[in-house]
């Protein structure tokens, strides 16, 4: 006779630390199974490689629950949480579970949101939103007094999700630089990490978008790189130490922003700064950008070499003579903002 107990255990799905039961090969109870790996409970071990492992480089990459199941628990095979709802070191203060999306292959939601948002890169994005007297023609957006596009708050129908969500499905109505290009990224993938009611919570107080402010998205900075001008190295205001770009490249992950300057334009020309963002990488492991208005996929030889054409352009209407080797040296990577995962 089958009992009760046993027989409705058998129905349910789900198991040891939450995950759901995987019996067909090895029997009930000696296997689970979860969006990225299988799990035996009789080695306390997963049976595949962690797909975030370069992120946990103190541990094996089989290791279970951080070698605790009572107070972690891992639903998707990722990365051991204990559950709580705020993760103060991460992106945007959000969910710790939100982080990871099983149904796109592993990485944060976070980058996958970046990245896919460049792969549809128009070189007409935010380029033609300004009306003939210079403000904006949207209906979610306002341009206050210092120029910057804030969103409209006497409307219940206006938030700051449905506010970002309008930028990239209406583009046309909207004129950003390359540094409000890369804001705007930031914010929508903060918006999909964080969901709409968390996002919308975040900036009930407001949401501004401009250079001329020192609102933020939020996000959390893991590394800052300024690049001294007398060498050719890198140092961050908290570690002295001097690096390389090389050392750098290494660390970036999508969503880096990076500031290119070319000394030889004046200031307020568009291209003096040319900011850009790591979109993903190519298969040798060396960062690709997305820079506005450029394109996307870009490497930093590509970059340089439109900033080259545009510092041409300006000396040939200004009758300035300049060789191409003296170009490049007025032209260098001069800020490298990491974020933290």
């Amino acid at each position: 006779m089958i009992s009760c107990v046993n027989y409705l255990s058998y129905l349910y799905r789900f198991g040891y630390n939450g995950m759901e039961k995987d019996p067909e090969i090895k029997g009930e109870g000696n296997s689970y199974t979860t969006e990225f790996r299988q799990y035996d409970p009789r080695l306390g071990r997963w049976l595949s490689l962690d797909p975030l492992m370069r992120k946990f480089p103190w541990q094996s990459p089989y290791c279970a629950f951080d070698n605790n199941p009572i107070y972690y628990t891992d639903p998707y095979g990722l990365s051991a949480t204990n559950g709580e709802d705020e993760d103060e070191e991460g992106l945007c203060g959000g969910p710790k579970l939100m982080m990871y999306d099983g149904r796109k292959g592993g990485g944060t939601i976070y980058e996958k949101v970046i990245e896919e948002s460049c792969e549809n890169f128009n070189p007409d994005f935010g380029r033609n939103g300004r009306t003939s007297d210079g403000t904006h023609n949207d209906s979610f957006f306002k341009q206050n007094n210092d120029g910057n596009l804030e969103l409209i708050k006497n409307d219940s129908d206006i938030t700051p999700y449905k506010g970002i969500e309008d930028i990239f499905n209406n583009s046309a109505n909207y004129s950003f630089d390359c540094a409000e290009y890369v804001m705007v990224l930031h914010l929508r993938a903060q918006s999909q990490t964080l969901g709409e009611k968390k996002f919308n919570q975040k900036y009930e107080d407001g949401l501004i978008i401009g250079n001329k402010t020192s609102n933020t998205t939020g996000i959390k900075v893991e590394k800052f790189y300024n690049r001294d001008l007398n060498e050719n190295y890198y140092y961050s205001s908290d570690n002295p130490v001097k690096k390389t770009l090389k050392d750098i490249i290494s660390e970036m992950k999508i969503g880096t922003r990076v500031s290119f300057t070319c000394n030889t334009l004046p200031n307020l020309h568009n291209y003096h700064n040319e900011n850009a963002i790591v979109s993903g990488f190519d298969e040798k492991g060396n960062p690709l950008f997305a820079a506005h208005p450029m394109g996307n996929k870009l490497t930093m030889k590509d970059i340089i070499n439109n900033l080259v054409r545009e510092v041409e352009t300006y000396n040939n209407e200004n009758n300035i003579k300049m060789t191409q080797e003296e170009i490049l040296k007025t032209i260098f990577l001069s800020e490298i903002e990491i974020i933290k995962e």
